[in-house]
């Protein structure tokens, strides 16, 4: 029997798992469908975002590096290693041979698991300015508890460090 999928929430946002395989080494490794690059009006691709520039109404608002994309016969598929915290925004086809499309979905590893969100179409200049404002909303939200992971962390240490000088105890701080 399959087990049931997770759903985690990033601010208003659901994220479903989907369909990955943890690596020995705690990365993430995911094939990624962007769908029938037939059936669109644009190209499909697939990016892992650094950043995000509101005040550009296309695909070029997204920062960060292209994950390169192969198409078969008719489907385009993405190889992706992911971290934990890696965020991906991706365009996939959506829509029929009657009325095709894409759309925009985003992409976050959490917890050794992929997660998927679908942001909404990709089609027009409205459609694409709302995906984007979406889309910052969301990685604002994850890099603001990434910035309190890291203030509790330095918090930790600098209190363990203290405990270890009142105890009179030596220690080495050891960097990369």
């Amino acid at each position: 029997m399959e087990r049931e999928k997770e759903k985690i929430k990033i601010g208003e946002y659901e994220f479903r798992e989907i369909e990955s395989e943890l690596l020995p080494d705690g990365r993430v490794s995911l094939q990624y469908s962007l769908g029938d690059a037939r059936k669109t009006t644009t190209k499909l691709w697939i990016k892992k975002l650094t950043g995000v520039n509101v005040n550009k109404e296309n695909g070029y608002a997204f920062e960060g590096e292209f994950v390169p994309a192969k198409t078969s016969s008719k489907y385009s598929y993405a190889g992706i290693i992911a971290n934990e915290g890696d965020v991906f925004v991706a365009v996939k086809e959506w829509g029929s041979w009657k009325h095709p499309g894409q759309q925009l979905v985003m992409l976050v590893c959490r917890n050794g698991k992929i997660y998927e969100c679908e942001i909404g179409r990709w089609n027009n200049k409205a459609d694409k300015i709302k995906a984007i404002s979406k889309v910052a909303q969301i990685f604002n939200t994850l890099q603001q508890k990434k910035d309190e992971v890291k203030t509790y962390v330095i918090r930790v240490t600098e209190d363990v460090l203290h405990e270890l000088k009142k105890l009179g105890l030596a220690y080495e701080i050891i960097t990369p």
